[in-house]
């Protein structure tokens, strides 16, 4: 319901925001390349700051695609929409709140004993779980989008039952992950 020139506004500030997002990405990566501290493995955060690169990596090329008007119009509204919107905002705070408690959990909580330790295996258990899980969770949502399935809906067609089933399965292993 919008006008052309509003459309091509938001397009116009959507591919404006890719740039500044693109350069973030790599000052990131080589921060982390450049780091040679954080290459050494002792523990797992290289593997979180990896993670929560991949996922705002991810949500930022399906940005892209939304700041063509004509694809941004068919895919609004769309379980599109959702799947970028959460590889973009939610899954980086996600992973940065998992990392926090990780590995300040014993200044949170006050003890060694009560949260595992930043370079135990369960630490990286979570971490591989959590990964799996968000992939199959929001990665069919794509494909939904695509085929133009919309959000907010309370029932859906037949034909789209492999990718939502699949998308359950994937929150399923989210709350694995969460509870390990």
């Amino acid at each position: 319901g919008l006008e052309t020139d509003t459309r091509a506004y938001f397009s116009g500030v959507t591919i404006l925001i890719s740039l500044p997002t693109g350069t973030k990405i790599f000052n990131w990566l080589s921060t982390y390349l450049g780091n040679p501290p954080l290459l050494q493995l002792k523990t797992n955060s290289p593997f979180f700051g990896l993670l929560f690169l991949l996922m705002f990596t991810i949500g930022g090329s399906t940005g892209i695609i939304l700041g063509n008007a004509a694809v941004d119009l068919g895919l609004h509204d769309t379980y599109y929409v959702v799947a970028h919107f959460h590889f973009v905002l939610s899954l980086g705070a996600v992973i940065a709140i998992f990392s926090g408690v990780i590995f300040n959990g014993e200044k949170i909580v006050g003890s060694k004993n009560l949260l595992p330790s930043p370079s135990s295996r369960n630490s990286l258990y979570h971490l591989v779980l959590t990964l799996v899980g968000i992939l199959l969770t929001f990665s069919p949502m794509h494909f939904l989008g695509f085929n133009v399935m919309p959000r907010r809906i309370p029932d859906f067609p037949d034909s789209f039952h492999s990718w939502n089933f699949l998308s359950s399965i994937g929150s399923g292993i989210t709350l694995l992950s969460f509870a390990i």
